[in-house]
């Protein structure tokens, strides 16, 4: 039984060396698939009728009836990106939408971000865009657009919603002094316990601050109110139905939509989407498999091509974290330190070649002495309030100190380079006030297409595996198309992956079971 819209209408709104020979290789296993499933109308135990007709694709998304005040944006988010096709106009815009869906006391800002190209028609439905909590809505679409993603761009506008935290309207910005730099150096410390009980002080406070800046408002930033600013969109469009992206752990956010606005779907895309309902520490050890899978994959092709890090690449980052770790290199950490790392091999709308070279010159550069461009790379990396409120708000049950310290001698020894890092990281959320999990979904309207990397450093290895579990539970047709690259993102970093998004938009068929993108 389908529920009622939780979601009331808003009509139109109008406002070391040690370390050399500790690069594991290998990546993560292969999502699990759903079951082939039975074709649409065929009767279970009777005779299969004979027919020339095959049953019609489900509606598309509608046509938008009208559009917000769109506008250049304040800032260029395609800086530093390649140039992307012919005629590529990025256009920025704002439209307001209730604080909280059940009171609708108060407003919010959302804002928007529209790529296209002078190839878009101008009557094709738009494709909605969601980024999950690691960046914004806004730069995820750049980098799409401006890479493998130009032939969605060319097909149809692509329309970004940043989640609330990572937008310019709702950015809470309740991070002061040295709050970034201490999060993302992830403790501090030579011992397990002294590390995790810095990593703690650094959590107790932060969360303070933040909490504090956003009461009374503190659960609105979560999956759930995210799904409504969607919703939103559409009714101010004045559509029934939207085709849905979205990248990483907004996966939750296509969720709680249609568990809330069920029968508004067309199309349903979750790239790389985060774990669904897997505690901190698991999801934690994941993350430091598929970093450390990355890794490996990067010292092999640093190697081969003679990269900037020097012949034995692995030999040179553990120099540069010893030296960080001990205080050497003035505001850079040893967590700062792998975190690019980690970003930069996540950073699939780059060519895989050019992550290589560039992470070489990073770390070769710095274990010389030239440390200015890792510095300010690094601080580019540091983790926003936004990001942080946004990951915490839907975090799942938190780890406990104890918990870290047994974690990071135990996969110091799995995981060399991410391992103890990981096990540290386990603790950003662990003071983040409590939250009731958001309902499932009963069902779907519309075939659901996912797509998973073998080495995706921000949702870790096998995090697809939940959400199609979650899918299948529901006897709803799905498939997972697995990319064999590196990075966040299989259509950020993979012509095939785009190819097979477009066959999906045009009528809803999703790939059979097992089928891959390669590197």
């Amino acid at each position: 039984m389908r529920r009622s819209d939780k979601y009331p209408s808003a009509g139109i709104a109008l406002a070391g060396a040690a370390l050399a020979g500790a690069v594991l290789s290998g990546c993560a296993a292969g999502p699990s698939m759903p079951p082939d499933y039975a074709v649409a109308g065929q009767a279970q135990g009777s005779p299969a009728t004979p027919t020339t007709t095959a049953p019609p694709p489900p509606p598309h998304a509608g046509v938008p009836q009208q559009q917000p005040r769109w506008r250049p944006c304040r800032t260029d988010p395609t800086v530093g990106l390649p140039p992307g096709p012919d005629g590529l106009v990025i256009e920025c815009a704002t439209i307001t939408g209730p604080l909280d869906p059940a009171t609708s006391q108060s407003d919010v800002g959302i804002d928007l971000t529209r790529a296209r190209t002078a190839a878009t028609p101008q009557d094709a439905a738009p494709l909605v865009l969601m980024a999950g909590s690691d960046q914004s809505s806004r730069s995820a679409l750049a980098g799409l657009a401006t890479g493998t993603g130009g032939a969605v761009v060319d097909a149809r506008p692509v329309v970004a919603v940043d989640r609330r935290g990572t937008g310019p309207s709702t950015d809470p910005a309740c991070f002061t002094g040295t709050d970034a730099a201490d999060l993302t150096a992830a403790g501090r410390g030579g011992d397990p316990v002294a590390r995790a009980q810095s990593m703690m002080d650094t959590v107790n406070r932060v969360t303070v601050s933040c909490t504090d800046v956003l009461r009374p408002a503190v659960d609105a930033f979560d999956a759930v109110h995210a799904a409504s600013d969607i919703d939103t969109l559409r009714n101010y469009w004045g559509v029934d139905k939207i085709a849905l992206l979205t990248l990483g752990d907004a996966s939750d956010v296509a969720l709680a939509y249609q568990a809330n606005v069920p029968g508004h779907l067309a199309r349903l895309i979750m790239d790389s989407p985060g774990p669904l309902r897997v505690d901190a520490a698991t999801t934690a050890e994941r993350r430091a498999q598929a970093d450390q899978a990355a890794l490996a994959r990067f010292v092999s092709d640093c190697t081969a091509t003679g990269c900037a890090a020097g012949p034995d690449p692995a030999r040179t980052l553990g120099t540069l974290l010893d030296s960080a770790e001990m205080g050497l290199i003035r505001g850079v950490s040893s967590g700062s330190v792998l975190t690019v790392v980690r970003q930069t091999l996540a950073d699939s709308a780059r060519p895989w070649d050019q992550r290589v070279a560039r992470l070489g010159e990073l770390i070769g550069g710095a274990a010389r002495g030239e440390v200015d461009a890792l510095r300010v790379f690094a601080d580019a990396q540091a983790v926003t309030s936004g990001e942080f409120v946004a990951q915490c708000s839907d975090a799942p049950p938190p780890a406990t100190p104890d918990q870290s310290h047994t974690a990071q001698t135990d996969w110091a020894g799995k995981y060399p380079v991410f391992g103890a890092d990981a096990a540290v990281r386990m603790l950003t959320c662990a003071s983040w006030p409590s939250h009731q999990e958001p309902d499932l979904p009963e069902g779907f309207d519309v075939p659901v297409l996912l797509f998973s990397g073998a080495a995706d450093t921000v949702v870790g290895s096998g995090a697809v595996d939940s959400v199609t579990a979650a899918i299948a539970r529901t006897g709803s047709p799905a498939a997972t198309v697995t990319w064999e690259g590196v990075g966040h993102g299989a259509l950020w970093g993979s012509g095939c992956a785009v190819e097979q998004l477009g066959r999906y938009l045009d009528d809803a068929a999703i790939p059979p079971g097992g089928t891959a993108c390669p590197v």
